[in-house]
């Protein structure tokens, strides 16, 4: 969507239809010439109580994520010929490229109650802007918008009944990064009738008499008298708070679609097939030509299995009282005590195409439930529902925007073993929008919906009239079928162990740094760096590329790399600024270093003077306290130095090892927590890229968190 904008003053405001795109026209006054005056910024209310709070509330995961890395159907993008909203290298960008116009990303997350935060950059266009968030969004007639211009102002205004009011008038900020390329961190508070606002962590403003309102956020920007404004978001998050206490939403299941009551096994009727509904819009496949696509899906290798036979932390449950979750005996055990909720564990497989196997039982309560599987997990007000009941029936669901869809409504078939106690194989085939249900190995259902193209994967139970039910599932396996590059930031990454060690750690390091080497860095450090990235947020310095194995993202101000296939190596190369990806011959570089999932074998490092997938210095840091570096040249590994066991390394769980690589012509030298522990001599690479990464040996997933970055370039 998008409308005319008005200069910083009062506004008025008709509707007309673009095609897809409503567009809100606003009259037009005298252009800016002049910043606004300042106004006095409100006093903010227990302004420390507040921080606190947000401080509490960013402890705990958030509901709603999006990093932006691909189109999961939640946000309305397109181009009308005068703007255009686009994703591109993992941001949401809004370009304006007409005056005094304003447009807008329509989220399909709704919120009362909540917290949320989105990083903004400007891109291109005049600092005389704005950009920022839209909520309380219930149509294009009524909304609030908090703005925010790269000039250093910031307002808070409100569409009600097509009426525009000025609720915060625009309002100067230091904490307000200006210019070109500014970063800027936006924050919103509503509680009730309370709205705080906050800019790069500080709290600048509040408003205490809002009505309350469900709705939608969106993101927005605009051009007032320079047009062609361009503005990218990222690592949009949202933590949806219970009304009462103002913290994250804890014990809130999600209510299931409603279903007609049912308390016995329906008699087959004297032709199956006849109950059984045609698949719409689409025909079935032919029966041979789909055991043939299943039977090649199955003789691949699966991404991912799970027997169940112990606990695992692959597994995410949606706690709330009433539901329990937990392996005993070789199934995963899902168990709802309260009517009318639904409740799931998320599996941490993010997947478009796939094909699933899992068998499920129910064990106990009432027949009349639904259990089955959750996809295309987008948040927690969007996904599918695949469910079948002990009734004999299924159905499929879409909850989009937090309302349930029926897709196909609950319907026997022959093939759903209708009695409790007796195991269903359900598989799901998705590929694109079209979708294939079998149970038992038979097909049920094929139909096509696009509204998600991709998300996770999860194992569901919901009761209706009557709580008290319990599901197992078990053998869970699931096949990717798309291919992919193989590795975050250039081809052909071998998939051999290259990060298991190649002898036993020995008790000594054979290669001890040297004092020579120690004295150097120490000079080294006594300078600035050249080069230093906090990871606060996503500026754009490192590549973002994922895949099916490996993926980066920007989390809880770290940058995260996450390996989820065994035996490989992912990593996030430095990009930098300009237009070219710099290179280093000559550097000294440190980082933090931590481990958000460290199976056995987890190890993380740097990867140095990279030239291509076949040729770079490897510097690896396993979890479990050893060290290693070796070379690619060629597509040969060479050790340099062998794993090695060093009381260097902080072992503890969430415990921060600071690494670092000295790199001078054949020189190269590793400190791990200021100490120099290893250097050798070799001149087979002279200059290369430099890149972060995460590796894993038998054992996915491995999540390396990175902070604190620091580069001297000596070559200078």
């Amino acid at each position: 969507m998008h409308a005319r904008l008005r200069p910083r003053s009062a506004l008025s405001v008709s509707l007309h239809s673009l095609g897809l795109v409503l567009a809100l026209l606003l009259a037009t006054a005298a252009p800016v010439i002049a910043a606004p005056p300042q106004a006095p910024p409100q006093q903010v209310a227990d302004a420390g109580v507040i921080a606190n709070r947000i401080a509490g509330i960013r402890d705990a995961d958030p509901d709603i994520a999006d990093s932006f890395d691909a189109d999961n159907g939640t946000w309305k993008l397109g181009y009308d010929g005068e703007t255009s909203v686009y994703l591109r290298a993992g941001r949401l960008y809004i370009a304006v490229d007409v005056e005094s116009t304003v447009a807008w990303s329509e989220s399909s997350t709704r919120a009362e109650d909540f917290y949320m935060e989105v990083e903004t950059t400007h891109r291109e266009g005049a600092l005389n802007n704005q950009f920022g968030v839209i909520f309380q969004y219930e149509d294009s007639n009524n909304f609030l918008f908090f703005s925010v211009g790269s000039d250093g102002y910031y307002s808070l205004q409100r569409l009600a009944d097509d009426e525009w009011e000025m609720v915060i008038e625009w309002t100067e900020s230091d904490v307000i990064e200006t210019g070109e390329g500014s970063e800027n961190l936006l924050g919103i508070l509503s509680e009730g009738s309370t709205v705080t606002l906050l800019i790069n962590d500080a709290i600048v403003d509040q408003v205490t008499d809002l009505p309350p309102l469900e709705g939608k956020l969106a993101l927005a920007a605009g051009a007032y008298d320079e047009p062609g404004v361009n503005v990218s978001f990222d690592n949009f998050a949202v933590w949806l708070l219970d009304g009462d206490s103002g913290g994250p939403r804890i014990g809130r299941p999600v209510r299931v679609p409603q279903r007609p009551e049912a308390t016995a096994t329906p008699e087959p009727e004297e032709n199956p097939e006849a109950a059984t509904p045609e698949p719409t819009p689409t025909p079935q496949a032919e029966a041979s030509a789909l055991s043939d696509r299943l039977e090649a899906i199955r003789a691949e290798v699966p991404i991912y299995t799970d027997d169940f036979s112990q606990e695992s932390a692959d597994w995410s449950p949606n706690l709330f009282d009433g539901a329990t979750y937990g392996v005993e005996e070789g199934e995963m055990l899902i168990d709802i005590a309260i009517p009318n909720a639904l409740g799931w564990t998320l599996s941490n497989q993010q997947l478009d195409n796939f094909y699933l196997e899992v068998d499920t039982t129910h064990l106990a309560g009432p027949v009349a439930v639904e259990y089955g599987v959750l996809f295309r997990y987008v948040d927690p007000q969007n996904f599918y529902l695949l469910a079948i009941s002990a009734t004999g029936e299924f159905s499929l669901w879409r909850l989009q925007e937090n309302e349930w869809q029926v897709i196909q409504d609950w319907t026997y078939a022959p093939a759903v073993l209708a009695e409790s106690g007796l195991p269903n194989t359900i598989g799901l085939l998705a590929e694109g929008e079209q979708m294939t249900i079998l149970v038992n190995d038979e097909v049920v259902l094929e139909i096509n919906d696009d509204t998600f193209p991709t998300g996770a994967i999860g194992l569901a139970l919901g009761t209706f009239a009557e709580g008290g039910v319990t599901v197992a599932f078990d053998n869970l396996t699931l096949w990717s079928l798309e291919v992919s590059g193989d590795s975050l930031t250039v081809p052909d990454i071998p998939a051999q162990p290259t990060a298991e060690p190649t002898k036993e750690p020995t008790e000594e390091a054979p290669v001890e740094g040297s004092a020579d080497a120690g004295a150097r860095i120490d000079a080294i450090l006594a300078g600035d760096p050249t080069i230093s990235d906090d990871f606060r947020r996503d500026q754009g310095l490192w590549a973002m590329d994922a895949t099916d194995s490996a993926t980066p993202f920007f989390e809880r101000r770290a940058l995260h790399i996450e390996v989820v296939s065994e035996n490989w190596i992912g990593w996030s190369e430095y990009i930098g600024v300009g237009e070219e990806q710099p290179q280093f011959s000559d550097f000294y570089a440190e980082v933090d270093m931590s481990f958000a999932q460290r199976p056995e074998g987890a190890a993380g490092g740097m990867v140095v003077r990279l030239q291509d997938s076949g040729d770079f210095y490897y510097f690896v840091v396993e979890a479990a306290g050893n060290y290693s570096l070796h070379k690619r040249v060629g597509d040969v590994w060479v050790e340099l130095i062998p794993w090695t066991a060093t009381d260097q390394i902080e072992t503890a769980d969430g415990a921060v090892t600071r690494i670092g690589v000295l790199a001078e012509g054949d020189q190269l030298a590793l400190t791990i927590n200021g100490v120099a522990v290893g250097e050798v001599q070799d001149a087979d690479l002279s200059v290369g890229y430099l890149a972060l990464l995460s590796a894993t040996t038998d054992t996915a997933p491995v999540e390396v968190v990175y902070d604190n970055f620091e580069l001297w370039d000596l070559s200078q």
